[in-house]
């Protein structure tokens, strides 16, 4: 993927000096009040050049914002894991808990049904 973006530039570069080149001719460039004599070769690439700059730009910005993005995700990814871990030892904690519970029942169950007489009821 890398080498077809760079063929693709560097095709683009190569046709952009073709063109630039071939339309070399002096210009007169209006800005304002001032007038200017310019290659249009000139004009031509500095036009490519302040496009390239300026989609490097954008370029930029959303590849920050994507980082920022997924740094956030990563973050809340790892809030949830350890909630995630948190929540199961708590539930196994239940669990061992609820499996004590019953055999504490079993057992005063098997001791009433020895000696009902004996025994209070719970």
């Amino acid at each position: 993927m890398a080498q077809f973006k760079i063929i693709t530039i560097l095709v683009g570069l190569v046709l952009v000096t073709v063109f630039a080149v071939q339309n070399s001719a002096n210009v007169i460039i209006k800005f304002l009040i001032y007038n200017f004599t310019v290659s249009q070769a000139l004009i031509i690439i500095l036009s490519v050049a302040v496009g390239v700059v300026i989609g490097l730009m954008v370029g930029l910005s959303r590849n920050l914002k994507t980082s920022k993005n997924i740094k956030k995700l990563n973050k809340e990814n790892t809030d949830v894991q350890t909630k995630i871990s948190n929540l199961e030892n708590e539930n196994q904690n239940l669990i061992n808990k609820n499996n004590e519970l019953i055999s504490n029942i079993e057992f005063l169950k098997s001791l009433q049904s020895e000696k009902p007489d004996e025994i209070d009821t719970v």
